[in-house]
Parts: structure tokens; C-alpha cells; sequence
């Protein structure tokens, strides 16, 4: 999700569908990101818009808990029979019937467009929950950025500092580089015979 220009905006939410291949025929081309995959893609089926309405139901759950409904080892068949665990307390509700019906086995199970999941939602007395959970996150994503820019402050102030000490180092190789150079003319200077003579 993306703040732009004051709205909350869908960025990426895997690959669902290749729009290069036309809707009559298969356009599952072998893309996606297992964790947003319809149980139809993994069956080899065809993607439709409800094959990216059950990607944007893994992406409202993760909005939910911090992680997708399904993963690890057999992700592919959690995604085709299991379950989705069920919600936080503060997303039960009208919420949790959404992205349940989102997160159907079968494509007709769920939406059949954006529109109507968006209709269903806003029209939820729910509604603020969501708003409340996006400006959780975006706190979280600030919080995160300033503690990236303080460790990049950090690091960039060691290696400031590294780059001082070595160059102090330079500078006093040069001199002990210098003060050799003199004792050395100075051991090459012969004595004169009068001096030795002396």
C-alpha cells in the first residue's frame, strides 16, 4: 500500500494474471508470488478477476495480522484446502466476512468485481477499522524509516570517522616515511678526512 496524495492506494500485490495473453485462453503464464496465488493457479487454471480478488484478500489479511494467510513449506496446498486463520478481535465483524469471502477455494465463492467487494466495505459500519489499521501501518512504516535513516546516519558517521583515522595514518606514515629519509642521508654523508682525522 501507497499514501499518494492523501489516499491509500493498492501498489502490488503479486502478478495474478499476464495481460500480454488474451482472457480466452489460459493467461497464468507461471508467474506469482506464492503467497498470493488463488488455489485455481495452483490447480492450473485460468486467472480471472476473482483469481486477483483472492490475491487482495492474502494482501487485507496481511494488512490484518503482518503476515499472508498462507506460507512455508506447503503453501500450495494451504492455498487450495485450508482455512485462513481467523482475524485480531478488532477485525472481526463485517471485516472478517470480507476477506473470508475474498479468500473463497473456489472462484465462485467470491466477488465477482472490485466494485462490489469496495461497495460491500464501505457501505460496513466496520469501515473506520480499516482506516485505523492503514494509519497503523503507515505510523509503523515512519517509525521504520526513522530508524533506517538513524542506522544510515550512523554508519555513514563511522565511516566518516574511518576515513579521518586513515588518513591520520597517512599522515603519519608520511612523516615517519620522511623522518627515515632523513636519518638515511644522513647515514650516507661520509665523514670527510679531516673529520675523521679529527
Amino acid at each position: 500500500m501507497l499514501l499518494l496524495n492523501g489516499q491509500w492506494v493498492l501498489a502490488d500485490y503479486s502478478l495474478a494474471r499476464d495481460t500480454s495473453v488474451g482472457t480466452d485462453t489460459r493467461t497464468m503464464a507461471g508467474h506469482g508470488s506464492a503467497a498470493y496465488m488463488a488455489p485455481e493457479l495452483w490447480w492450473g487454471e485460468p486467472a480471472t478477476i476473482r483469481t486477483d480478488l483472492y490475491a487482495v484478500g492474502c494482501l487485507a489479511y496481511e494488512v490484518a495480522t503482518g503476515r499472508p494467510p498462507f506460507t512455508g513449506t506447503a503453501v500450495d496446498r494451504e492455498h487450495r484446502h485450508a482455512t485462513a486463520p481467523d482475524l485480531p478481535a478488532n477485525f472481526q465483524g463485517r471485516y472478517q466476512r470480507l476477506v473470508r469471502r475474498l479468500l473463497a477455494k473456489t472462484p465462485e465463492g467470491r466477488p465477482s468485481s472490485a466494485a462490489l467487494a469496495i461497495e460491500w466495505l464501505a457501505s460496513s459500519p466496520e469501515a473506520d477499522e480499516v482506516n485505523n489499521v492503514l494509519d497503523a501501518i503507515a505510523a509503523r512504516r515512519d517509525r521504520s524509516g526513522l530508524a533506517a535513516r538513524d542506522r544510515r546516519r550512523a554508519t555513514e558517521s563511522a565511516e566518516a570517522a574511518m576515513r579521518d583515522a586513515r588518513a591520520a595514518l597517512r599522515d603519519i606514515a608520511d612523516e615517519a616515511v620522511t623522518v627515515l629519509r632523513r636519518i638515511d642521508d644522513t647515514a650516507k654523508v661520509q665523514p670527510t678526512p679531516a673529520e675523521r682525522a679529527a
